[in-house]
């Protein structure tokens, strides 16, 4: 019988396996934060792209902290905008669920535009309330949007969109003192 060489088959396998993960480990974690600042830079340039177009006069955005009173009306970030004004995201439940909504308000308190953001309503009811038709009704609107009708045959869709939009209505009231 023939005795085995147990460093080599065993031992040698392990350790180079072990020498091997921690290199890949220590290149992959100088990687990240060689790029993370980048790839942050990148998506707030993304994020922003997106709320100038709701509020194209907006050079800059600062983030402003949610109150637990914005949460409970179903909005998920408010911006200011500077003498711009704000954009506020909100959502609310439609008929295949969340349905949110991204609301440029000017500092008048006139609403911009709205954007309705990525859901999964119904194609051909409930994703009507994407179309410039419906969301286009909004755009000037202060105070109330409670006169903007909701769509025929995609109530629960339009009354969501409707609702948050009033919601990010309310929170401009509650911000619009204290941000700029």
């Amino acid at each position: 019988m023939e005795k085995k060489n147990t460093f080599r088959e065993i031992v040698w396998p392990i350790l180079s396996l072990t020498i091997i993960c921690l290199v890949v480990s220590l290149a992959l974690g100088g990687v990240n934060m060689l790029t993370e600042k980048k790839i942050q830079d990148n998506l707030d340039a993304v994020a922003n792209a997106g709320r100038r177009e709701v509020l194209p006069d907006a050079a800059d955005f600062e983030k402003i902290e949610l109150t637990p009173e914005m949460e409970a009306l179903g909005v998920t970030e408010v911006y200011s905008a500077g003498d711009a004004g704000f954009v506020i995201s909100a959502s609310q439940k439609g008929y295949a669920g969340q349905v949110p909504v991204m609301v440029g308000i000017g500092a008048d308190g006139a609403i911009t535009r709205i954007k309705v953001m990525d859901n999964e309503e119904t194609p051909g009811l409930g994703k009507r309330v994407e179309e410039e038709s419906f969301w286009g009704k909004f755009s000037g609107k202060q105070g109330s949007v409670a006169d903007v009708a909701t769509l025929t045959g995609a109530t629960f869709s339009s009354t969501a969109v409707r609702d948050s939009v009033q919601n990010a209505l309310s929170v401009y009231e509650m911000v619009k003192g204290g941000a700029n």
